[in-house]
């Protein structure tokens, strides 16, 4: 069936290229995808959104014609779950995820630490609704997956994409498109040897207007620098760069405007070559038949662009695009997708060495892999000597494969030729590889589950023998349990005597899932706190004839992951069995030189201290309904403004006071009083206003 399936895609997409060929009335060598949609294949989640396949086919006629097909072949199937073709990107590619089932992970990225390998990828669905997040693992150089549960790097409300990874010597810095801010961005994170995110907030890159996608990042001179396909200037995209220090910090916040010509660029790569960076990209360089070309530049530590009129790579007839790079100590080598023998073998991979300055040493390229399947989506790292590229591969009819070759360092194709990485049942696509201590690691999107995309990986020696026949499967986050969570006290005195702050855990579906599984080390309070591992115990504390994992916090830590108020939420988090779970408390917390705890009249009230920012949050709660007023006082016991006057009903309230008096006027700097009266109850607190 895969087969079958994968001929008639083949056909279909053959014979869709020659309608257009012929249509066009001659031969039409045109940008393999148009930027425009390149950026719209990220941004759009309407399925019904019409976006164009390289040579001017509409992907979505492909989609729903291979759909058919499906469906025809295998009644009862959800074609929602097969792949789809994406152009510029990965032919196999899911185009959207709206309509993808809960926990796909493709689009991985690889690198090494000197011990391990550090796998990254997009996982879709166990974030935060249906969103797409960054997720990582590491991976020792036997092959076994140090993190099975994966490691969330950004797991936010809004999506997530595209992640790539390089590592500095002393910590990796993964970047990722983001879209917090509403346009797709560019944010990163650092992440030590340890698995440990140092920056789970996320470090702002670009954040320009327009869109930035498509992006790429390396290591060296003392910074990391990150590229990516810039749509400030959104008549003609761009690439733009930028350095990240070792400490997180942005050196070119503005960027680095690399290729800024009136020509479309997109798809950029980068890699170090021991002095300077090499950036090569795709160009949209004119009319056929040139169309599409790979161009460079490269850029030096201080971030000078020293190409600003480019180098091109590739120029030749027909289209090429997705280039890889990487550096072997001597010169680089960039391979891309290639179109020129499109009419006789469809694309094929090609590539092409580029000396430290700038020269291309094969103008004509190198015929990587010229088979008659299609041949895209190239990766490549070097061993410090010769160089593996590998690539997603039709095998002439067997579904898409993972392909390698190795390459020398003088450019000749080495035995054995078109090296077999995975051929496993159903579709292997978008690889990335990397060479460690002794080996290479290959990543790849897998689709041999049937309804699941996962990451699954193999080993590849420097003389391109597969080390693992079966692959590594690097499995990625699991659907989301619930758990009910209680912490004792509930009224917490942050400077109180006790030590611990006790947890307690229930797994709600504890048929299916037992606490006795869960990780201690895994678990956090507010993602920051951990327990004491060597203090828990197993019991049916709350007799409910379900057991609870008792767990303890160390009060000092509780105290920074938890701020002070009324109705404080502790969310508890960790993995039972590699499956996420999470449940949430809410605890009043206090400190009795600042925020008193509830009174006797059942009324609570806390006052933010000091204001900042002409503006402070005034919180109170009540158990029992009745009139309250609250009042705000100078120094001297003159009254400034009467913030409420009214009747509540039992219940957390909270007033803002902006710092102005009743008329409207700002109030000087200086210590205020505000007065709640609420019932018999009377109190009143301190607050300094800063100006």
């Amino acid at each position: 069936m895969k087969r079958a399936f994968a001929i008639s895609l083949a056909l279909l997409l053959v014979s869709l290229m020659a309608a257009s060929v012929a249509g066009a009335g001659e031969v039409e060598r045109r940008l393999p995808m148009s930027y425009e949609s390149e950026r719209q294949s990220v941004l759009n989640s309407d399925m019904g959104e019409s976006t164009r396949l390289p040579w001017g086919i509409d992907r979505m006629d492909v989609v729903r014609q291979v759909r058919k097909n499906w469906e025809e072949a295998t009644p009862g199937t959800d074609t929602h779950t097969l792949p789809e073709p994406i152009g510029g990107h990965s032919l196999w590619s899911p185009i959207e995820n709206s309509w993808l089932p809960d926990g796909q992970d493709f689009y991985s990225d690889v690198a090494f630490d000197g011990e391990n390998y550090f796998v990254v990828w997009e996982n879709v669905g166990f974030g935060y609704g249906h969103s797409s997040d960054v997720y990582g693992a590491r991976v020792d150089a036997s092959g076994e997956v140090l993190d099975p549960c994966g490691i969330a790097l950004s797991a936010r409300k809004k999506d997530e994409r595209r992640p790539r990874v390089t590592f500095s010597g002393t910590n990796y810095l993964v970047v990722w498109i983001d879209r917090r801010n509403g346009n797709w961005d560019v944010y990163g994170a650092r992440v030590n040897v340890s698995g440990e995110v140092l920056d789970p907030d996320g470090i702002a890159i670009s954040t320009a207007t327009g869109d930035q996608v498509s992006l790429d990042v390396a290591s060296g001179g003392g910074n990391y620098l990150v590229v990516w396909h810039d749509w400030r200037n959104i008549s003609t995209p761009d690439i733009y760069g930028a350095r990240v220090n070792a400490a997180g910090t942005v050196r070119d916040p503005d960027g680095i405007p690399i290729a800024t010509g009136a020509l479309n660029q997109g798809n950029p790569v980068v890699s170090f070559g021991g002095t300077d960076y090499l950036v090569a990209w795709t160009e949209d360089r004119g009319a056929p038949p040139s169309g599409a070309d790979i161009c460079g530049a490269r850029v030096d530590t201080s971030g000078l662009v020293l190409d600003p009129s480019s180098i091109v790579i590739s120029g030749s007839n027909g289209s090429q695009y997705t280039p890889a790079i990487a550096f072997n100590g001597t010169v680089y080598l960039v391979v891309w997708t290639d179109l020129r023998n499109f009419i006789a073998s469809s694309s094929d991979i090609y590539g092409a060495r580029v000396s430290t300055s700038g020269i291309v040493l094969d103008p004509g390229g190198i015929p990587i892999s010229t088979r008659s399947s299609i041949q895209m989506e190239p990766a490549v790292a070097s061993d410090g000597t010769n160089f593996l590229a590998t690539w997603t591969d039709t095998d002439g009819g067997s579904g898409s494969d993972i392909y390698g070759a190795r390459v020398s360092s003088s450019g000749t194709v080495l035995v054995p030729y078109d090296i077999g990485i995975s051929q496993a049942y159903s579709n292997q696509t978008y690889s990335a590889v990397v060479f460690g201590a002794a080996n290479y690691l290959c990543t790849w999107t897998d689709l041999r589950s049937g309804s699941w995309s996962d990451i699954y990986g193999t080993r590849i020696d420097a003389l391109g023998s597969v080390l693992d026949a079966g692959a590594i499967e690097i499995p990625g986050p699991r659907p989301l349990v619930q758990a009910t969570v209680d912490l004792v006290p509930e009224i917490l005195n942050l400077k109180g005597q006790g030590r611990w702050v006790t947890c307690y855990i229930e797994l709600l579906d504890s048929r299916a899932y037992t606490v006795a599984d869960i990780d201690i080390a895994s678990v956090r309070l507010n993602g920051k706190a951990k327990p004491e591992e060597s203090n828990w115990e197993i019991g049916d504390y709350d007799a409910d004839g379900h057991p609870d994992l008792m767990v303890k916090f160390d009060r000092a830590k509780v105290s920074l992951a938890l701020p002070f108020g009324h109705d404080v939420a502790a969310t508890i988090t960790g993995y039972v069995a590699c499956l996420p779970f999470s449940g949430t408390d809410y605890v009043d917390v206090f400190d009795p030189r600042e925020f008193p705890k509830p009174s006797t009249e059942g009324v609570w009230f806390a006052v933010q201290p000091t204001i900042s920012h002409s503006c402070t949050n005034i919180s109170f709660s009540m158990l029992n309904p009745g009139r309250v007023v609250l009042r705000v006082y100078n120094i001297a016991g003159q009254h400034i403004r009467t913030l409420v006057d009214s009747y509540y009903q039992p219940g957390r309230y909270c007033e803002v006071w902006d710092g102005r008096s009743v008329d409207g006027n700002e109030l000087p700097a200086g210590v205020y009083v505000c007065r709640l009266e609420a019932g018999h109850f009377v109190a009143t607190r301190k607050m300094v206003l800063l100006k």
